[in-house]
Order: structure tokens, then C-alpha cells, then sequence
């Protein structure tokens, strides 16, 4: 869910005030780490895989920002970041030791490394819970408003009033965005 959450707000940055040119919206792992000092601000939504593991499409990401963290230490001050973090509060068992230990770990890590590093919580870091009646959409709710209103996003101007839509495959952006032309495409009809 973590690249769902994502895209929305990709999607809602770019219709609610900022320029397309201004909102990229990649996994972790295709962020190229050693520019993380240049960007003003990073927004992380991090999935937990496994026993509090970073997702198969962040792993790579985790492992080079551990391994370069001396190089950056000090030298995100310039950078600002948020953070939502997924998971399943029972997913070990409910109210056992490990639940507690791997519940969202991957986002309580990374939020540790980038204050390490220099970088300015921009909002408190939040979570969603699958065990939640609505599975993590109540604690994104929460922090995507904290976000939205501290970016001066118009909420407004990005759509439906309670929304951000829903979440487009990445085939349907292809087909609809014409990136696949002739007789690929007309096979895929």
C-alpha cells in the first residue's frame, strides 16, 4: 500500500497547486541515494515486508543509504522530509513482542537515519494500521491533512472534495498517456 498511498499524493500535489515538473513519485529503490542532499523535500510512504523488514522495492535504497550514512552525516540540513508508515500491528500475533518491535519499523528506522542525518522532520510521522476498521486509511487520512495543509496544497482544487481517486495501474498510465503506440498497443485491446 505504500506506493498507493504514493501516488495519491502525487497526484494530489500536482492538481493542488504544484508544478508536474516539481512532483516525482518513484519506489525507494529507483531514488538515487547520493542525491538525497539536493532534494528540498522528500515524502516517504514505507510499507513493512516480513518480521519489520523495508519492502523488496526499498531494500536497495535502505542498504546504500546505510552504507553512505558517514559521507551524509550533517549534510541534509538543506533537506526536508515526511513519513507514513504501513503495517500490521497484529501481524505477529496480537499484543506479542514482536508485533510491537516490527510494527511499522522500517518507517521508525528511516526516520531515524534521516534526523541522524541532518535532514527536518517536516510533520510528525504517521502510520497506518491494517488492523484499523479500515484497514491504514484513518492514519493516512490524519497525516496526509497535516501534510496537505502545511504544503498549502489545495484540497480544494485537487478533485473530489474527500478523495484522491483512485489509484491508476501503471498499464492504464501507460495506454491512457500513449507511451504504447501501434501494434503493441492494439494487442493489448
Amino acid at each position: 500500500h505504500g506506493e498507493e498511498c504514493g501516488k495519491a499524493i502525487a497526484r494530489q500535489c500536482r492538481n493542488g497547486g504544484f508544478a508536474n515538473s516539481a512532483v516525482r513519485c518513484c519506489t525507494l529503490d529507483s531514488f538515487d541515494v547520493g542525491l538525497l542532499a539536493n532534494e528540498p523535500l522528500v515524502v516517504f510512504c514505507v510499507a513493512t515486508a516480513g518480521k519489520g523488514e523495508f519492502p523488496g522495492n526499498g531494500r536497495a535504497f535502505w542498504e546504500k543509504l546505510n552504507a553512505r550514512s558517514k559521507e551524509f552525516e550533517g549534510a541534509l540540513g538543506g533537506t526536508k522530509y515526511a513519513l507514513f508508515g504501513l503495517g500490521d500491528s497484529h501481524y505477529w500475533g496480537k499484543g506479542t513482542e514482536d508485533s510491537r518491535i516490527n510494527f511499522g519499523k522500517p518507517a521508525r528506522e528511516l526516520d531515524e537515519v534521516m534526523e541522524k542525518l541532518g535532514a527536518q522532520r517536516l510533520i510528525p510521522t504517521g502510520y497506518g494500521d491494517d488492523q484499523d476498521v479500515d484497514q491504514y486509511h484513518t492514519g493516512f487520512g490524519d497525516w496526509k491533512s497535516q501534510l496537505y495543509s502545511r504544503l498549502g496544497v489545495e484540497k480544494a482544487a485537487a478533485g473530489a472534495a474527500e478523495d484522491d481517486g483512485p489509484v491508476k495501474s501503471d498499464e492504464v498510465i501507460k495506454i491512457e498517456s500513449k507511451q504504447l503506440r501501434g501494434t503493441l498497443k492494439e494487442a493489448l485491446d
